[in-house]
């Protein structure tokens, strides 16, 4: 507290976050942070607090930014998503980007699929909802999905189609579930870019490696509810 109500240890102070807010660092504070069960972090202090500890569940966060210095800050998330005892499913085209070499791996889904084979918004719900049931029917934290949908929009050579599962992540009933969206940030539209501002509830840009911008960190009421 700016006022001076709460003491501070061995602190220093960060990024500004609005009028008159900052973000301070201390040993205590990422102490805190780091023994959240549900939060799965990117190893970045200054960005774990902000996100009040890491991505807590349920999360919708898009990643702007080249594939080399997204593909870092995922594989990070990956691997503590999976110490944190996270189903991890990447949904791909063709080969991973990201490998993590770890004996419980991470499960692979077709993204082709699941965009164009059943473009109903209410089949891709059902599915993530689905990963989601049989990451908790195994006792597991929950479930962390990623979409490579800059790969996807290069392939398909559309971007400017918003996807429909992302218009309804929002409305829908997952709880336990953080998904991660990755954009390239060079290729993406005005109208994209302003479909990724408006439809995830995290965005982050990833401006190279370990250097990360937070544009957006809105938590849901949802989120609230899982979290207290």
């Amino acid at each position: 507290m700016l006022d001076g109500s709460v003491p501070i240890c061995c602190g220093y102070w960060c990024d500004e976050i609005g009028s008159g807010l900052y973000v301070v660092v201390c040993d205590k504070l990422k102490e805190v942070a780091r023994s959240l069960p549900y939060a799965v972090q990117t190893g970045l202090d200054d960005v774990d607090l902000v996100l009040s500890g890491g991505l807590i569940p349920p999360s919708h966060v898009a990643f702007l930014g080249e594939s080399s210095e997204v593909e870092l800050l995922l594989k990070r998330l990956l691997i503590n998503a999976l110490e944190k005892g996270y189903m991890c499913v990447q949904m791909v085209l063709g080969e991973p980007r990201v490998t993590v070499n770890v004996d419980k791996g991470v499960l692979l889904g077709d993204l082709g699929s699941f965009y164009d084979a059943y473009p109903s918004v209410h089949y891709q719900v059902e599915e993530v909802a689905r990963l989601e049931r049989g990451s908790l029917e195994k006792g597991l934290q929950g479930l962390l999905i990623t979409f490579d949908n800059a790969s996807y929009l290069k392939a398909r050579k559309r971007v400017i189609k918003p996807f429909l599962f992302e218009e309804q992540m929002e409305r829908n009933n997952l709880r336990r579930t953080i998904c991660i969206c990755t954009y390239n940030g060079i290729m993406v539209s005005e109208l994209n870019k302003k479909f990724v501002m408006e439809k995830h509830n995290i965005v982050i840009q990833v401006e190279e490696p370990l250097k990360v911008k937070i544009l957006k960190a809105k938590r849901s009421s949802k989120m609230l509810s899982v979290t207290q």
